[in-house]
């Protein structure tokens, strides 16, 4: 999965030639909030990013600093152009000590500038050391150099992150990694939001903005102590800009309740004194000496309390992995690996993969197993896979080594193996399985959306997989293709349907309702409920990944069988009375069968969901049309429920979107689904029989008439329906119909148009 980095930067607003040294008039603007919003839109990014916050807001509510100094191991890559060092973007070290120095001090509050015009001013007790130990277990200065060839005008983000992080980034679990280059249209510096692609993870600033107080850089201007880098680590360690990037309208927040309200940044120069705004209109005013506004460098000094406790939520949450990492004299690996414990079952030669996450960067690997039939009984590879034949305990043993030293680490894993006559395996096959995530297909999918649309989550598909059809109907057909896609000459899937029981996540125990050898299935359920699709190759239940493409399952109901949209069910993935599930992204459209006389209609009689003040965790939104770029009616969440919602578009559809991340679920809710009249037709009367219908209620000489049905004996009844045929109405010729009857002249006949509109007629000349 790609999740989608989140990049803050700072910019200068340059006019003219872009320079190496920065002019004293010169200010910082960010375009990072509209980009955040943009990236949020993305939904494997908004899934992630919501789970971030959602820790973080929990650990500022719940957890207590421990007063403890956390070091974060960095590595400082300098990209230059070739020059010698000390020249141009070819830095010197002092000028990389410098800044490492001034990050310190700024973290730590021991900067010579710090005052106490601010009370909430804080330590945040984190610090930077340059790396001691590289990727590979080996020593380093922590200071790499990268001759990189660019143009004279420096480089652009999406250059830089394509061209140069890719090409020489250190593994960001382990390292903060910073770069300095020369950037291109004015580009102070930007940074990576937490939870975005690893290979883009860190913060690049302009080469001329490296220094500090003590040694400031002769080329940076009004930014030359090194405050660049402190600004961008942290939005690195998940901080906002103070003003909440309202745009004035004093409603954005940093989500640090200690940093005051402010219309905007500051960053005209360098302020003195107590500043106003709209927002903080009286003293103290606005905080515009902290490291996340946007003043000159000279003017910033300081974090606050709460700022330091998002930081640590940061480092004991999504970057808890530097916690642990080398930072200072190289030390030995520590041995560990998965599964390190646990009860396993499998049939006849099951394979278990065991994952090294050892820490210390070994660069050597030496495992032993013994017992439950296992074979090989050693390996030298990373993460080896082994075959078990036999019941029992199988023992495991690893020993990790790099040029620091040794570890090694052993457990013990319970083994069960099952014959191929066993139930395990023979539930046509692996019924009851503990095989890999499960994908949720509901009723309302299959059935409730106008036609029966096809599910098409397009993913990697393996064996041994289960899909929850849940909230299907007794006596209603569906089908069930699990392999569009693949080749079935290559990899041929047996499916298999059985009963599911939520409260234990398996199959009901003898409930195999249907199973074929194919990559389709069609089943009718005995009774409502929920069913399990289970998917498995032939004489095979050890979940191996399908290495022949890219599958799409689908799940789909027969039309005539399935309920009408408008008279049907919507609820959540969980389906009548259950939750609904983690990791859902689903949208559902609902369309009225005419569109020209209806609206749909949503009367939800239950909703809950779960709540947050601004519907981050888990949300539905609805628009009033058919798709998401219609206007929206609302973000639903906790027990708000949307109640009665109609659509007023001229498709007369609502759109809805449903996401869940992955963390707690809820009843849901449930909602009829019905359509309403929209007031542009006339109600049918009782006798009207299908589109063009000609009623009459007197004698008449008729007989075949197209696609009509006429008495044999060619007599027009009373209240009789002619259906069918083409019927042209003309005010001066009176009825037409294309094909050969006759009707008396005189009689009275009601003329039904498409969508029930009526026209009374009385006719003198009809033909």
């Amino acid at each position: 999965m790609i999740i989608v980095m989140v990049v803050l930067c700072c910019m200068i607003i340059a006019q003219g030639k872009t320079q190496s040294t920065i002019p004293a008039h010169m200010s910082r603007t960010c375009g990072s909030f509209d980009r955040l919003q943009d990236q949020l839109q993305d939904d494997l990014y908004l899934q992630s990013y919501k789970h971030i916050q959602k820790y973080v807001s929990e650990y500022t509510l719940t957890k207590e600093l421990n007063g403890s100094v956390v070091s974060i191991p960095t590595v400082i890559h300098v990209v230059h152009n070739g020059d010698p060092i000390g020249t141009d973007e070819n830095i010197s070290d002092t000028y990389i000590q410098a800044q490492l120095d001034q990050l310190n001090d700024d973290y730590r509050r021991l900067n010579a500038d710090a005052d106490n015009t601010w009370s909430q001013a804080t330590d945040m007790e984190i610090e930077f050391c340059l790396a001691t130990i590289d990727p590979a277990g080996n020593s380093t200065t922590g200071i790499l150099r990268h001759n990189v060839s660019q143009n004279g005008s420096g480089w652009t983000m999406n250059d830089f992150d394509n061209t140069v992080k890719v090409s020489t980034i250190w593994d960001s679990n382990n390292y903060l990694n910073i770069w300095s280059a020369k950037l291109a249209g004015g580009l102070l510096g930007y940074s990576s939001y937490p939870g975005g692609p690893a290979n883009e993870d860190g913060v690049v600033c302009h080469f001329t903005t490296f220094g500090s107080l003590d040694t400031p850089n002769p080329n940076g201007g009004p930014y030359s102590f090194g405050r660049t880098c402190t600004h961008e680590i942290g939005h690195w360690l998940n901080l906002y800009h103070i003003w909440g990037n309202d745009n004035g309208d004093c409603t954005g927040s940093d989500f640090c309740a200690d940093t005051p309200d402010q219309g905007g940044s500051n960053n005209s120069s360098c302020p003195t004194g107590i500043i106003t705004d709209a927002c903080s209109p009286s003293a103290p005013g606005v905080m515009y000496q902290n490291f996340m506004d946007y003043t000159h460098d000279a003017c910033m000094n300081l974090f606050t309390e709460d700022q330091k406790t998002r930081a640590h939520a940061t480092l004991n949450g999504v970057r808890s992995s530097l916690i642990n990492a080398p930072c200072g004299p190289a030390n030995p690996p520590v041995a560990y690996f998965e599964p390190g414990f646990g009860i396993f079952e499998y049939c006849e030669n099951g394979t278990i993969q065991f994952t090294d996450i050892s820490t210390g960067n070994p660069t050597s690997w030496s495992w032993s197993f013994t017992g439950a039939g296992v074979s090989p009984g050693f390996s030298n590879q990373q993460n080896p896979i082994v075959t078990v034949n036999a019941s029992g305990y199988l023992n495991v043993t690893l020993l990790v080594s790099n040029n620091n030293g040794t570890s090694s680490e052993n457990t013990s894993l319970s083994i069960t193996v099952h014959g191929p006559t066993e139930p395990f395996c023979t539930l046509a096959p692996c019924l009851d399985f503990g095989g890999n995530a499960r994908t949720e297909l509901n009723y309302s999918d299959a059935c409730a959306l106008g036609g029966c649309p096809l599910i098409d989550p397009s993913f990697d598909v393996f064996e041994n997989e289960g899909y929850i059809l849940s909230g299907l109907k007794q006596g209603a057909n569906y089908n069930f293709e699990f392999c569009s896609g693949y080749d079935p000459n290559v990899w041929n899937a047996i499916i298999t349907i059985g009963e599911y029981d939520h409260a234990t996540g398996l199959a009901v125990p003898n409930s195999i309702l249907n199973w074929t050898n194919d990559c389709s299935i069609d089943f009718m359920p005995p009774s409502d409920g929920d069913y399990i699709a289970v998917i498995t190759g032939v004489d095979n239940c050890s979940g191996i990944l399908n290495q022949t493409g890219n599958g799409s399952p689908r799940f789909q109901c027969t039309v005539d069988v399935c309920a009408d949209t408008c008279s049907s069910i919507f609820t959540d993935s969980g389906g009548l009375n259950m939750a609904y599930n983690n990791n859902i992204n689903k949208s559902y459209l609902f369309c009225p069968n005419d569109p020209a006389c209806e609206n749909i209609q949503l009367d939800f009689t239950s909703f809950e969901v779960q709540d947050h003040p601004n519907c981050i965790y888990d949300m539905m939104s609805i628009y009033d049309g058919e798709n998401q770029s219609a206007s929206r009616i609302g973000n639903f969440c906790g027990n708000a429920s949307p109640g009665l919602i109609s659509s007023s578009h001229s498709s007369g559809c609502l759109f809805v979107i449903f996401r869940s991340d992955e963390q707690d679920t809820f009843p849901g809710w449930e909602a009829a689904v019905s359509c309403v009249p929209n007031g542009n037709c006339s109600p049918c009367p009782e006798n009207y029989s299908g589109t063009n219908a000609l009623t009459g209620n007197e004698d008449g000489s008729g007989g075949p008439n197209g696609n009509g049905i006429y008495e044999t004996d060619g007599m027009l009844e009373s209240g009789q329906n002619i259906t069918g045929g083409n019927i042209i109405y003309n005010s001066s010729e009176g009825i037409i119909l294309q094909a050969p009857f006759s009707i008396d002249a005189g009689l009275d006949f009601e003329i039904m148009n498409d969508g029930c509109t009526q026209t009374l007629t009385n006719q003198d000349d009809q033909k």
